[in-house]
């Protein structure tokens, strides 16, 4: 706070170690500045120096940079909020070349012109580190340097600025200062914001921009204020070939800059001019496209926010076919009227690079346009014009849709969000017809009501080549039209509220004309039991060859039975799936050529004795019923009795499948007696965990069986039951069932004694799948001696298990009369494994083969299966996954594939087939016509196979499963 005294100077000379030095007060002047830099070279750690807020001037900061130029460590320097003039500052910046370490310098507030930010920006092109130059009006000047390492290091372009902010500008100044800036080296950043400007200037300005070197921008915030200045801004476009991006707005707050694209090219630049909220008028832009030139390579325009109106609009328009590399134009908010959409529609029509328009409420938003690169391929692609959030008069879509009848190339339209009347409807439906490339009519969120929706729905009797409908309030709703007459149509009405029978009726009056439709969804529509019942009465004048949804209808019990009676009622009708649980589905199918029989799956149903009877009822009045699907439907034992009893079938046969959660085990095999017991029809009986499936066939006996009666000898029975099977349950169900025919305790634990006695009750046992408590080799050995007294078994599963060499012998004399063999994964010695595979060749009438995962194997093994392969010629499935095959094994496998004509399945995933045998695989297949399943995942294909299957695919008619 006290001011030092000159004879204090000598003293503080001997104060080596200083590392910053600071003078302010006013009494410190030229005189004192004097003796101080005649100390300052002996203060040899000096790193800050300041000497502000006094009474310094030009003669003053000569010393002390004379004295300062000594001080190598220096960083710091502040000589703001004195006089030193641009004489003076001229003197400070003489000596930064020589301070290698300076960061920072502060010279503000020192009554400085322009003059001085000039000698400083010149100063650049000499002392290669000042990283920025900062000034705003006479308050703040500050220089800031590079690094030393940043300087030297192999960076080719450090970010440097110069930021002038503020400042008085006019013609000669800018001239003088524009002139300096061409010897700087390249800037990143010049932001010439603020002060006070005139046309002359910026003018001058841009004619010395081409010959400056800037890597990012040019800011000009508050600088560009008038049209003028705007059109004398938008010249640098096509003058500069550097500058990419050009933004200017001109209502508070004014902004204004100019983008630069670095090491781009020209011909690969993106260039965009964005003149938004710049009060323009329509005359205004015959002076920007001047400005612009007479080919301009714009790929972005923005004139949004203006007040161009039509006339504007239309200036626009007439010009937009010489920007050549437009993309995007953005003419919003503008106060663009319907008469403006009307211009957009015609000039997409007649325009090749326009191909999206978009516009929202009215014109008065949004309006932005799309285009394509000239090209003479745009004719062929489809152009979209779309309208959101409109109220849109019936003389409005008239005249746009009347401008787009005449638009050559596909067309998508799109009244999203809008407000309709009737009239503005009916005037859209009239000149639907003559919109002959129309592909997409989008109407999503604008039709709310069920008398909208079936206003536009009256296009499927005006318009032929209709061929999807699809409107709902709460998702998309849209019109798809084919290029031809369409032969099906897709028809989906959800989510509307059809209560009321006259709507309904009039959707079926329409539906009910020549037009076939494929698929009719009318989910969600709370038409209850009254108008489901309505529609399903009118079925058979409906024209409808794949399905109709009515899920989410509010159904009730006695509503499903309803629908069920289709399958009577309904020729056609093929399939009826109903559920009243979580998923409320009700589905109706119609009958496909190649289809014969009728099903009928219900779930979820809470189900009575009334309507079991009901079933029954349906069941013979409809013969062509084959499969019915009952499931979770909480029925009671004695309503299932009641329905087995009365239930009959015709000649076709009937497939009857009940699960619900309390059948159990002991639950299954006892309903599975008692249905034996009232059903004389029962031809086949399948247990399967909690599910039983009764097959019934028309018998020819005509008396009733009574209750007490034994089953038929030639009812047959299948069975596979779950992990906590007890041993007795089990042996009252085979002496119930001694014709059982498939038997399946893979995922039992049962012993192999209670096997060795159940087995021989079986005479009619055809196929059994065996899991075992202890999968040791002494059970499989044990096992296989039982088989062998079985002799009825023709399919054996025995995957999983340890196979002992002696237990392999005895099972290879089983082979000859097997049709099918499943050793997955099993685990044998080499030799066993060997005995086993040399055992196949004897397998001639083998349909079945699974081998996936196989063990300790000799190398000879595949040699040997090969063989025996080349036998079966009977073979339908075969699966050899995990058998580490190679192109050799796979070479064999090739030349035997020819003679298996009969082969619907084949597996060798997990192998190491290359691409080119892959190849030549999937050739041979193509003699396999029957073939339904291939997976071949897992292995080493690659295009040559993916080239083969785009190929062979279309051959294959049957193929259902790729892998």
């Amino acid at each position: 706070s006290c001011s030092m005294d000159l004879e204090c100077l000598d003293v503080l000379s001997g104060c080596r170690n200083i590392h910053d030095l600071s003078f302010r007060s006013r009494k410190y002047g030229d005189k004192f500045a004097e003796k101080l830099s005649t100390v300052l070279p002996e203060f040899r750690t000096l790193r800050k120096f300041e000497f502000c807020c006094a009474s310094l001037t030009a003669a003053g900061a000569a010393s002390l940079a004379s004295g300062l130029q000594e001080c190598a460590t220096i960083t710091e320097i502040n000589f703001s909020d004195n006089n030193l003039q641009d004489e003076g500052i001229r003197h400070v910046a003489e000596i930064f070349p020589k301070l290698q370490n300076l960061l920072s310098v502060t010279l503000g507030r020192n009554n400085a012109s322009l003059k001085a930010a000039r000698c400083l920006v010149e100063k650049m092109t000499f002392c290669l580190n000042v990283q920025q130059i900062h000034a705003d009006g006479n308050k703040e000047l500050t220089v800031t340097f590079l690094q030393s390492s940043d300087v030297n290091s192999r960076k080719t372009n450090p970010e440097r600025a110069v930021s002038l902010l503020n400042q008085k500008w006019n013609k000669p100044g800018m001239q003088k200062f524009a002139k300096s800036l061409t010897k700087c080296p390249p800037l990143s950043v010049l932001n010439l914001s603020g002060g006070q400007w005139d046309e002359e200037a910026l003018k001058t300005l841009t004619q010395f921009v081409p010959k400056l070197t800037i890597t990012e921008k040019i800011t000009l915030n508050g600088s560009c204020t008038s049209v003028e200045g705007l059109v004398v801004l938008t010249a640098l476009l096509s003058e500069c070939p550097s500058v990419s991006d050009l933004q200017i707005r001109l209502q508070n707050p004014v902004e204004a800059s100019v983008g630069f694209a670095e090491g781009k090219p020209g011909s690969e630049m993106s260039k965009t001019l964005s003149l938004s909220c710049c009060n323009l008028l329509p005359n205004d832009l015959e002076r920007v496209w001047k400005s612009l030139g007479p080919s301009p390579d714009l790929a972005v325009l923005d004139l949004s926010s203006n007040r161009l109106g039509d006339k504007g609009l239309k200036k626009l328009l007439d010009v937009l076919s010489h920007f050549k590399k437009v993309q995007r134009v953005n003419v919003s908010e503008n106060g663009v009227s319907v008469d403006g959409a009307v211009l957009l529609a015609a000039a997409l029509c007649s325009s090749y690079t326009l191909c999206n328009v978009h516009i929202s409420d009215g014109g008065k938003g949004q309006v932005l346009l799309q285009l394509r690169p000239d090209s003479s391929d745009n004719k062929h692609q489809t152009k979209a014009f779309r309208m959101k959030s409109s109220s849109v008069l019936p003389p409005d879509v008239t005249k746009i849709c009347k401008r787009l009848t005449r638009c050559r190339s596909g067309l998508e339209l799109e009244f999203s969000k809008c407000t309709f009347g009737e009239k503005a409807i009916g005037n859209l439906l009239k000149v639907l017809p003559d919109m002959s490339t129309l592909q997409r009519l989008d109407v999503s969120s604008s039709v709310t009501m069920v008398t909208e929706a079936l206003s536009l729905i009256r296009c499927l009797t005006d318009n032929q080549r209709v061929t999807c409908v699809e409107f709902s309030p709460q998702t998309e709703s849209f019109i798809m039209f084919d290029g031809v007459k369409a032969e099906e149509v897709k028809c989906r009405l959800t989510g509307f509220c059809f209560r009321d029978v006259a709507s309904l009726k009039r959707l079926l009056e329409i539906l009910q004309q020549d037009q076939l439709i494929s698929y009719l969804d009318l989910s969600d529509n709370q038409l209850e039991d009254e108008g489901v019942k309505f529609l399903i009465d009118s079925l058979p004048k409906l024209h409808i060859s794949s399905c109709i949804n009515l899920s989410y209808n509010r159904l009730s019990r006695q509503g499903l039975m309803g629908v069920a009676t289709t399958l009577s009622t309904c020729p056609d009708v093929s399939n009826v799936e109903a559920s009243l649980g979580e998923e409320k589905r009700c589905l109706i199918w119609f009958r496909r050529q190649d289809e014969s029989g009728k099903s009928l799956r219900i779930s979820n149903g809470s189900l009575e004795r009334d309507h079991l009877i009901s079933l029954a009822e349906i069941v013979s009045r409809c013969p062509s019923l084959t499969r019915l699907v009952l499931k979770n439907n909480t029925l009671q034992w004695e309503w299932m009795e009641t329905f087995i009893r009365v239930l009959t079938c015709s000649q076709r046969g009937l497939t009857v499948s009940v699960e619900e959660s309390w059948i159990g085990s002991e639950e299954a095999v006892s309903l599975a007696h008692r249905c034996l017991q009232l059903n004389k029809n029962i031809s086949t009986l399948r247990i399967h965990q909690t599910g039983l499936q009764l097959s019934l066939m028309n018998s020819e006996l005509t008396s009733v069986r009574r209750e007490e009666a034994i089953p038929a000898e030639s009812a047959t029975a299948i069975v596979s039951l779950g992990d906590r099977i007890q041993l007795p349950l089990v042996e009252g169900f085979t002496h119930q069932f001694p014709q059982l025919t498939e038997l399946d305790f893979s995922t039992d634990r049962l012993g192999v004694e209670f096997l060795s006695s159940l087995l021989p009750s079986l005479p009619n046992l055809t196929s059994l799948s065996v899991g075992i408590k202890e999968r040791t080799p002494a059970v499989v050995e044990e096992l296989s001696q039982i088989l062998l007294q079985t002799t009825s078994i023709q399919r054996l599963n025995l995957s999983g298990h340890s196979i002992s060499d002696a237990a392999a012998q005895s099972l290879t004399e089983l082979f000859p009369r097997l049709r099918s063999i499943g050793l997955s994964c099993c685990v044998w010695s080499e030799d066993g494994g060997l005995q086993l595979i040399r055992a196949l060749r004897r397998s001639k009438r083998l349909e079945e083969l699974c081998l996936d995962a196989a063990l300790q194997l000799k190398e000879n093994s595949w040699e040997c299966l090969a063989e025996a392969l080349g036998n079966m010629t009977s073979i339908q499935s075969l699966k050899l996954d995990g058998w580490r095959m190679n192109d050799g094994g796979i070479q064999q496998l090739i030349k035997l594939i020819p003679g298996w004509k009969q082969l619907k399945k084949i597996s060798l995933s997990k192998n190491v087939i290359s691409d080119a045998s892959g190849e030549k695989l999937l050739d041979a297949l193509k003699s396999c016509s029957l073939l339904e399943e291939l997976h071949l995942s897992s292995n080493f294909l690659g295009d040559l196979t993916a080239a083969s299957m785009s190929l062979v695919l279309p051959s294959m008619t049957r193929l259902a499963v790729l892998e």
